[in-house]
């Protein structure tokens, strides 16, 4: 039974975020209606990356585009099996922008009891069983929700992409706030955030070259601008900066560069 506490955030979270999202989803692929040959030629080609990998857990692979925002649609068993499809469909070159939000979850008949204990044992193995314990868990028809406080930006990440493989569960929802112990300067974390994305060291790194990013900090949260060369590479350099010791949260503005006519 969850806690008198915790009845608020996830109310809000039934209540608001679901009904949002629902929306969302059917609206994306009214974006894409009308799909000009260049766009159909994206869409197809991405749909067919997707189809030859054989990801397990994909399934009725749909996918749609309209000026270099790619829409995914079809069934997934997983959270994990929807991360390899989006990575996958980030390779595709002209691949500006990725909405999922069209794709339907089919997770295996696990009751959503057994789903907590799971994202329980799953948290302990990377936060350990302590930061563990502080957390909240919460499901519903496999409907995951992990709430409360962590002291870095680092185990949130550690944390989602446990949640992510836990069996049975279908979408997610990590309602962890990040509170840093002493937190540094922000010229400090600014830094910090800047040699990681050139750091030599890094085999990404390679990923971003020819980009052009622009890193600003407040209050530890990290703002990323500029240009990549590349879908992947935006999601990459996110994922970078949040490795950062001092940064509570990144805000990705990268664009990706839009393709030269040939």
């Amino acid at each position: 039974m969850r806690s008198p506490s915790a009845q608020g955030p996830l109310r809000l979270v039934r209540l608001v975020l679901l009904p949002l999202l629902a929306l969302m989803a059917g609206g994306c692929c009214a974006v894409c209606e009308r799909p000009s040959p260049a766009d159909s030629a994206l869409a197809e080609r991405v749909r067919q990356r997707i189809q030859r990998a054989g990801i397990p857990g994909v399934k009725q692979v749909q996918t749609s585009a309209k000026d270099g925002l790619v829409t995914l649609g079809g069934i997934v068993e997983s959270p994990i099996a929807l991360q390899r499809a989006v990575v996958l469909a980030s390779m595709e070159r002209d691949v500006r922008d990725l909405s999922y939000l069209g794709v339907r979850f089919d997770p295996p008949d696990v009751p959503d009891e057994e789903i907590v204990r799971r994202m329980k044992r799953a948290a302990a193995g990377v936060l350990g069983p302590d930061l563990a314990g502080e957390l909240g868990y919460y499901c519903e028809d496999h409907f995951g929700v992990v709430y409360g406080t962590l002291p870095s930006a680092a185990l949130r990440d550690r944390l989602d992409e446990a949640i992510r493989q836990v069996e049975g569960i279908g979408p997610y929802f990590i309602a962890v706030d990040v509170q840093l112990e002493n937190p540094p300067p922000d010229d400090v974390v600014q830094r910090a955030v800047e040699r990681e994305l050139h750091s030599f060291f890094n085999p990404r790194r390679l990923l971003l070259i020819g980009s052009h990013i622009q890193v600003e900090c407040k209050d530890n949260v990290v703002t990323l601008s500029g240009t990549v060369k590349s879908y992947l590479a935006r999601m990459v350099a996110e994922q970078q900066a949040r490795q950062v010791p001092g940064v509570r949260y990144v805000i990705n503005r990268l664009r990706v560069e839009a393709p030269r006519a040939e």
